[in-house]
């Protein structure tokens, strides 16, 4: 991870992990009151495309990251 992330800049992948995190936010929040999410998968999967692509040679680890 250390050599791809050394091509991002410095704290851009802070950035993005924060942003994931907080367009993650409001699906977890209404998973965790006891409703049902429509696309719920979708939506998850659209902002992990999105931090992928924004991370660029890193992306593979922001996956990894995001998706544990």
């Amino acid at each position: 991870m250390e050599q791809a992330a050394s091509q991002v800049q410095p704290g851009a992948l802070e950035q993005i992990l924060g942003s994931v995190e907080t367009s993650l936010q409001p699906l977890r929040e209404e998973v965790a009151s006891g409703h049902i999410v429509p696309k719920f998968g979708e939506k998850a999967d659209g902002v992990l495309s999105g931090a992928v692509k924004q991370a660029g040679s890193a992306g593979k680890e922001v996956e990894k990251v995001v998706d544990v």
